[in-house]
């Protein structure tokens, strides 16, 4: 076995090495270790990104003005930290990941990466593979999964797949969900029709992400109910700022045509996790603030989820007025 692999690699050294790589269809660049200074680029590389190899120096320069994102420049650097100073032998396959690199001509390029490292030789080499078209399609079809398509703003689906996100790395990470719900929206319907409606509610959306902060999200959960995840809550001067600023904006009037129309909105809002152990409950929680509001509050006001209708479970927060959150 051994002398097969021998003859297989005296074989391939007789080969014109660079012919090879300027063949392929895959961006490749070689440095050296362990210093990474960049010594080759291929055709393809040059090709995609518009750069030589004497455009970086070494591989640290290209992933710190090339890679987009902070978090892709982390996950890269540590996959090669670690690929490179491996007691290994043989050849050390560095993880595949998703990378957006900003191109020579200012256009961000969506990659495949991956890569090998050679301890004997000393070398390691980064392969790229673009997939921009294929990402760009992705991108499009998880808009038309996460996008309400009257409103614009994220659906259900969205609202999942953000709460993943944010508590993915921190499942104890502190957040708020606002459920909202309109006011005098039904006798809109009823009045003039469906078309007008959707405007009311298209208008509503806009407003909405006017008054929240660019960290929340809003979302419409089904006929006019919406809600905000906040992202995160902050204090609790910055929740109220945050419901004051949409309990008067919902309130402006809405011009449909020639005729001015007005709404207003119902707020219940419930913390995680102090008062609720998953999302599930979080939304079941604010639903119940919302409940309380319409049943024994002014409507067009705010309510925080309160212990005192549910059995006590040891949550540190209760409600203390309208729209207040008092500690206990």
């Amino acid at each position: 076995m051994k002398d097969r692999c021998d003859e297989a690699e005296n074989w391939l050294v007789q080969l014109s090495v660079g012919h090879v790589l300027e063949a392929l269809s895959y961006a490749i660049t070689c440095a050296t270790l362990p210093e990474g200074a960049i010594k080759y680029c291929n055709n393809e590389f040059v090709r995609l990104f518009g750069h030589g190899e004497s455009h970086f120096r070494t591989v640290d320069e290209f992933i710190e003005r090339a890679f987009l994102y902070e978090y892709q420049r982390v996950i890269a650097r540590n996959n090669w930290f670690e690929s490179a100073h491996s007691r290994a032998c043989d050849a050390i396959t560095v993880p595949d990941m998703e990378v957006d690199v900003l191109a020579h001509d200012g256009v961000i390029r969506t990659v495949l990466h991956s890569g090998v490292v050679l301890p004997r030789e000393k070398l390691c080499v980064a392969i790229f593979k673009d997939f921009s078209t294929t990402a760009s399609s992705q991108n499009l079809l998880r808009e038309i999964a996460y996008i309400d398509d009257l409103t614009g703003v994220t659906n259900r689906r969205g609202l999942r797949e953000r709460w993943k996100l944010e508590t993915h790395n921190d499942p104890e990470v502190r957040l708020a969900f606002l459920m909202l719900d309109l006011e005098d929206f039904k006798p809109i319907n009823d009045c003039y029709g469906h078309e007008v409606e959707d405007v009311v509610l298209q208008v509503v959306a806009q407003r909405l992400e006017r008054a929240i902060r660019r960290t929340d999200l809003v979302c419409r959960l089904g006929g006019d109910e919406f809600g905000i995840l906040l992202v995160p809550p902050g204090a609790d001067e910055q929740i109220q700022m945050v419901c004051d600023r949409i309990l008067a904006s919902v309130a402006e009037p809405i011009t449909v045509g020639d005729r001015a129309l007005s709404v207003g909105i119902s707020i219940g809002g419930c913390l995680y996790p102090d008062q609720a152990k998953d999302k599930r409950e979080l939304l079941q929680r604010a639903d119940m603030a919302l409940y309380q509001v319409k049943k024994t509050t002014v409507r067009g006001s705010w309510r925080w989820f309160s212990e005192a209708t549910m059995p006590q479970d040891g949550s540190n927060h209760e409600i203390s007025g309208e729209g207040k959150v008092a500690r206990v």
